[in-house]
């Protein structure tokens, strides 16, 4: 069993996303939580991961934080699953080698193919990301321990005025 609890459950993951039913559960949880425990809480901070993953432990998620976790963590957790399990379906780390998957109903995609499914999900995630940081620093008074600055100034590459989606055209 994980010490980290899951944000999502496997099976939502599989109903919301692209990802096949049959996929074993076992390709699917390690990857959740590495992204959980990397990617959500760079994006979020680490003390209101620390608080979410305390209410979600107890059993006693508050409403702020089952409208956050529902509404906005969790379309961002599926698709930045997806977009990391795309190499671990095709890949097997075996005894003697690494292995390319393949089955009698189809082939794999090669790694340019894989790429672009990668890059879809990515942005995909990118969106969700950016409507999360949105919603937190719209609702900032309701979530104290999330701190944009902090979060930010943390992760390479990321400038805190374009964290946040831009709003409305000027013509």
């Amino acid at each position: 069993m994980s010490l980290t609890p899951q944000f999502i459950s496997i099976e939502v993951i599989k109903d919301q996303s692209v990802i096949n039913e049959n996929v074993d559960s076992k390709l699917l949880q390690p990857t959740l939580i590495m992204v959980q425990d990397i990617y959500l809480k760079q994006v979020i901070g680490k003390d209101l991961y620390a608080e979410l993953i305390t209410q979600v432990n107890a059993e006693s998620v508050s409403a702020l934080n089952t409208t956050l976790l529902t509404d906005y963590i969790q379309p961002y957790l599926i698709n930045k699953v997806v977009s990391e399990l795309v190499i671990d379906v095709n890949y097997k780390i075996k005894n003697k080698a690494l292995m390319v998957g393949s089955s009698d109903n189809g082939q794999p995609l090669d790694t340019s193919g894989m790429s672009i499914i990668q890059t879809k999900y990515r942005n995909i995630a990118e969106n969700y990301r950016v409507n999360l940081v949105d919603y937190l620093i719209d609702n900032s008074t309701d979530y104290p321990l999330f701190s944009c600055a902090k979060n930010y100034s943390e992760i390479p590459n990321i400038n805190i005025n374009n964290a946040r989606r831009k709003k409305g055209r000027y013509l």
